[in-house]
């Protein structure tokens, strides 16, 4: 990121907006950091503020960060990929409102939030691009965005830099030129997956995905956007496939852990039942509590290693 936005240069015809998933800390933090390294002048985004080129805007910690035609939105809704902000929420709004004169760019980061909203902006006729892996500290993002992006333009984060400013200049040429804003196909923002949906425009749009919701449990529905898959609920909670996986690691683990415990919490409680009863106590009820204390202790261990070996595989992934 700070690369990226370091090479930017003082006289940019756009604005940037920035979304960061490890934003939930000082508020100011980001964009300050942002700021000692930017020839742009950088500030958190503010509900309703006019966009103004050459100007950088950081998302706010937990929520999404949405751009209408010349105005910034913000708002608390759904998750996405188990986010907010996130990347797909921005994107869908690029290319719902810019059209051919989006732009979207997917940095270092974590699963694949970002994938689906920028093939939401190259259907809708903007630019996309991706770094490449090798540069990224956190690969994975930018791995999935290269399933999206058209040959070329993934590029160290830097060169992306300079693509952008080329991109943002010939469209500035082709807007004085009289060429059309918006994409002939892009006239509505209803079909976005990142958009909240009815109940009965989610059925409409996908198919049912038989997988239930890991934010609400509410069951999801599977949508191919442009060779992307995508899963959203009723809600309006929206996964991309690998965030869908790493959530359902996280709900299964906090499963296996609550079964732990409840087996070790049973053992533990027969075992005082045992010392308090040995004496005046048959030895029918002793064995009984000496066996169902053993037992569970036993499927107890088997557990912890059945969650070893999860998050183990999921690692080696």
């Amino acid at each position: 990121m700070s690369a990226f936005v370091a090479a930017l240069p003082r006289q940019l015809d756009a604005a940037v907006l920035v979304v960061l998933h490890d934003s939930d800390g000082a508020p100011e933090a980001l964009p300050r950091h942002l700021e000692r390294v930017a020839r742009l002048p950088v500030a958190q985004a503010r509900e309703g503020e006019t966009l103004v080129a050459g100007r950088i805007y950081v998302a706010p910690p937990d929520v999404h960060l949405r751009c209408e035609t010349r105005r910034v939105h913000l708002d608390g809704g759904p998750r996405v990929n188990g986010l907010r902000p996130a990347a797909d929420v921005l994107f869908a709004s690029v290319a719902e409102h810019w059209g051919e004169r989006g732009i979207g760019v997917v940095l270092s980061g974590s699963l694949d939030d970002g994938t689906l909203g920028l093939a939401r902006i190259r259907h809708a006729g903007g630019r996309v691009f991706a770094q490449t892996p090798e540069d990224a500290a956190f690969p994975s993002m930018p791995t999935s965005a290269a399933r999206v992006v058209p040959d070329g333009a993934a590029a160290p984060a830097g060169h992306l830099a300079d693509r952008v400013v080329a991109v943002v200049a010939e469209l500035a040429q082709l807007q004085v030129q009289g060429a059309r804003a918006r994409h002939e196909d892009n006239t509505g923002g209803g079909d976005c997956m990142v958009d909240v949906l009815s109940a009965h425009e989610v059925r409409d749009s996908g198919a049912l995905a038989a997988l239930g919701c890991p934010e609400c449990g509410a069951t999801l529905w599977e949508r191919d956007e442009d060779g992307v898959l995508g899963y959203r609920c009723r809600v309006g909670h929206t996964f991309s496939p690998e965030s869908l996986l790493s959530r359902q690691l996280e709900t299964l683990e906090r499963a296996l852990w609550a079964t732990v415990v409840a087996l070790e919490e049973r053992g533990e409680l027969c075992e005082r039942l045992l010392a308090r009863r040995r004496d005046g106590t048959g030895e029918r009820f002793l064995e009984h509590y000496r066996h169902d204390a053993d037992a569970v202790l036993a499927q107890a261990r088997v557990v912890r290693g059945v969650i070893d070996e999860v998050i183990r595989a999921a690692g080696s992934d």
